[in-house]
């Protein structure tokens, strides 16, 4: 039986950014977007972020969010596109950054992802989305030892993370620690079955 995906989507941004706006119009777009995204609505969500960014180019929200919704529709180029022009125009956010590595990752190009989540950890070393992201390319890439480690940390900083004790069980199962793999996939079970 083969796992189920081992990263957990990421979460678009749902506020937009500080910065002062040139226009209203924008975070109506926004919003609208954002909207649209959470009822999977993608074609009317790149939409509205295409708007938003046309009437406020520096908007490096509405370019990560619509990173998101063409990462979902398997669109990784045009994802990677928008998650580096967010990057360019806010550097210091963890969030375009862990995002950009999710694309690598769906992408296969799990150094790059690797390189990003990283990053995002030295950006904020709190992130425990990004430490758990990490441990997935790191899995894939037959690093099972930095995957459980990656794991383990977003564990002890989110101890009711299910999605990082079944990340970690399955490194330890290619292990062959199946006890400890077994442990994991429990407390994961115990965690989703009481809604955390």
């Amino acid at each position: 039986m083969a796992p189920p995906d081992l990263t957990p989507t990421p979460v678009p941004t749902s506020t937009p950014t500080s910065t002062p706006s040139t226009s209203g119009d924008a975070e109506t777009a926004f919003y609208r977007g954002y909207a649209a995204y959470a009822n999977r609505e993608d074609e009317y969500s790149i939409s509205d972020y295409t708007e938003a960014i046309r009437l406020k180019p520096d908007y490096a929200d509405a370019y990560n969010n619509r990173g998101l919704v063409y990462d979902r529709a398997n669109e990784y180029a045009r994802a990677i596109k928008d998650y580096t022009e967010a990057i360019r125009l806010g550097p210091n956010d963890a969030r375009y950054r862990n995002n950009r590595g999710f694309a690598y990752d769906d992408n296969r190009e799990y150094q790059k992802a690797l390189d990003d989540y990283s990053e995002a950890i030295r950006l904020d070393p709190e992130y425990s989305l990004a430490y758990l992201n990490r441990g997935v390319s790191y899995f894939h890439l037959g690093a099972y030892d930095r995957a459980i480690g990656d794991d383990t940390v977003a564990i002890q900083q989110q101890p009711l993370n299910a999605e990082a004790y079944y990340n970690r069980g399955l490194a330890y199962k290619k292990q062959g620690k199946a006890d400890r793999a077994k442990d994991d996939f429990a407390q994961a079970d115990r965690l989703r079955r009481s809604g955390q």
